[in-house]
Parts: structure tokens; C-alpha cells; sequence
């Protein structure tokens, strides 16, 4: 549809729906924040610590198999 008037409300439809996908990612992404925040706080850093270091190994010996295998 080349109506100028049908083109620009395509084109704000568009824009809203767009603005609402950011506002529903930016939600998603601090309730995400906020859990991290809640496990920081209520597990202790130390003991997230204790399950990132295995998976900081895992991931290295990972990285080191596909640099062997490429």
C-alpha cells in the first residue's frame, strides 16, 4: 500500500509494537536482575561461588577440546 496516511499508521503500529516488546524485555530483564540480586543475597556469594568455579573448569576444558578438535 503506497497511501501516504495507510504507509505512516503501518509505520506507527509498527513503532508501538516495537516499544512494547522493548518495555516487555526490559521487564524480563529486571525481574531476572532482581532474582540474581535475591540469590546473592539470601545463598551468599560464597556459595555461588563454589558452583561457578566447576563450571569455570568445564568450560575451559571445553575451550580446550574444540581448539584441539578445530
Amino acid at each position: 500500500v503506497n497511501d501516504p496516511p495507510v504507509r505512516n499508521s503501518q509505520e506507527a503500529f509498527m513503532m508501538e509494537m516495537r516499544a512494547a516488546r522493548m518495555v516487555q524485555a526490559a521487564d524480563s530483564l529486571l525481574k531476572v536482575v532482581s532474582e540474581l540480586k535475591q540469590t546473592a543475597i539470601f545463598s551468599g556469594f560464597a556459595s555461588l561461588n563454589d558452583h561457578v568455579e566447576p563450571r569455570i573448569v568445564e568450560f575451559n576444558q571445553q575451550a580446550e577440546k574444540s581448539d584441539q578438535d578445530g
